[in-house]
């Protein structure tokens, strides 16, 4: 269950930490 729930949260922090690269590279173009 912990190793469950840490996995989801690896993954959220994951895609979270791409959105925010992605967001702060298309703010850096414009």
């Amino acid at each position: 269950m912990v190793f469950l729930t840490n996995l989801l949260v690896a993954r959220i922090r994951h895609y979270l930490i791409s959105n925010l690269s992605m967001t702060t590279q298309l703010s850096s173009f414009s």
